[in-house]
């Protein structure tokens, strides 16, 4: 069966920055970040167990630049949560850092959640597969009537016994007064 691809986020609008390279072990801080170097439509897409972040020109469609979701290929700027950095793959073993920035808190919320809701899948899948073991247990058993086996359920009780109820109304209350008390209750 082929994997289903889904896209689990678009943005339509989101900013492009070149990233200067990282300073300090602080991460990336995005006031540090130079010109914008293009407006582009932004989607989370899912296949399977691979996750990328595909950017795209928003006058023609065409592909500007893909990212794989793997450990590190997406980080969050140090100071803002708009933000983020891709850790874009260029040949087979460099890679290009782009910055991207969304216009409103809202965006970056829905982006991020589309990345964890990816790694929620994926988590899934792993417990699912490592409990398929559980369901497989020994040979079936037959709990099938065997023929002119006949089964008898008594349903409601024995109508020759009737509950009483006792009567409601008038008379004298067995009950002592409220605290326990014998006398006013006070």
């Amino acid at each position: 069966m082929a994997d289903i691809e889904r896209e689990l986020c678009r943005i339509d609008q989101c900013h492009v920055f070149r990233v200067p390279p990282r300073t300090g072990a602080g991460g990336y801080r995005a006031s540090e970040w130079g010109e914008q170097i293009k407006v582009v439509q932004l989607r989370v897409l899912e296949k399977g167990a691979m996750c990328m972040v595909a950017l795209f020109d928003t006058t023609t469609q065409a592909l500007y630049a893909r990212c794989p979701v793997k450990e590190g290929a997406v980080e969050r700027a140090s100071d803002s949560t708009r933000y983020f950095v891709l850790r874009v793959p260029v040949q087979k073993d460099k890679h290009a850092f782009l910055g991207i920035a969304f216009k409103t808190r809202d965006e970056a919320f829905d982006f991020n959640v589309a990345l964890s809701d990816h790694q929620k899948n994926i988590d899934r899948e792993a417990k699912l597969a490592a409990n398929e073991s559980l369901f497989e247990t020994g040979p079936t058993r037959d709990f099938r009537i065997a023929e002119g086996q006949k089964i008898h359920i008594n349903i409601g009780g024995d109508s020759s016994r009737k509950k009483t109820r006792p009567k409601r109304g008038g008379g004298a209350s067995l009950l002592g007064p409220p605290g326990g008390r014998g006398g006013g209750g006070g």
